[in-house]
């Protein structure tokens, strides 16, 4: 009886070896500069995922997928001069998509650049007729010298109450005190 099963054994073994390789293999390939970013971006580790995705360009300039990461982890982490850079490369191809059109539109009226931005809002807007935005932005961008208009009648100043911790949330509380939420270490 124990001759019969030992064709059948080895048929297991060997299917559980080349479980394990295969298991193996899977696991060195999702080790990549650009397989590592994409996870770290997943978990909002913007700051964490750009060195990575640089790296990954280094291999190859025209990654679309790298391009596109390391933009939008520039656009999360407020580095939208550097954003711009990433978009606009990302852009220039004719393969982009019109989310990208979108972000780079977006990330150029952040840094000013009005005219360039009008050119991706109107890019985007042709391709998707029903969403409002890419309008809407380009009405701002028309109306900007009216919304700064009177910005020079007021002077914004700091009052001296903010840490360099970060604190939000300020309440009215009792007569004359205020209660807020902060990092500050206690004391």
């Amino acid at each position: 009886m124990v001759v019969y099963f030992y064709p059948m054994m080895r048929k297991i073994i060997s299917l559980l070896i080349l479980c394990f390789l295969s298991v193996a293999v899977v696991s060195a390939q999702d080790n990549s500069p650009l397989a590592r970013a994409r996870k770290l971006q997943r978990l909002l580790a913007y700051h964490d995922a750009i060195p990575l995705y640089q790296k990954a360009l280094e291999h190859d300039s025209l990654n679309k997928e790298a391009l596109r990461g390391i933009a939008e982890c520039y656009r999360m982490t407020a580095q939208t001069e550097l954003a711009a850079v990433y978009y606009l490369k990302l852009v220039g191809d004719t393969a982009s998509t019109s989310s990208d059109k979108f972000r780079t539109a977006q990330v150029l009226m952040s840094n000013g650049d009005y005219d360039a931005a009008k050119k991706y809002f109107d890019a985007y807007a042709i391709t998707s007729t029903g969403d409002e935005r890419a309008k809407n932005s380009l009405e701002a961008i028309n109306r900007m010298e009216e919304f700064l208009r009177d910005s020079t009648l007021y002077t914004i100043s700091d009052p001296g109450i903010n840490s360099g911790q970060s604190e939000f949330s300020p309440a009215p509380f009792a007569t004359n005190g205020y209660v807020f939420v902060s990092s500050r270490a206690s004391g």
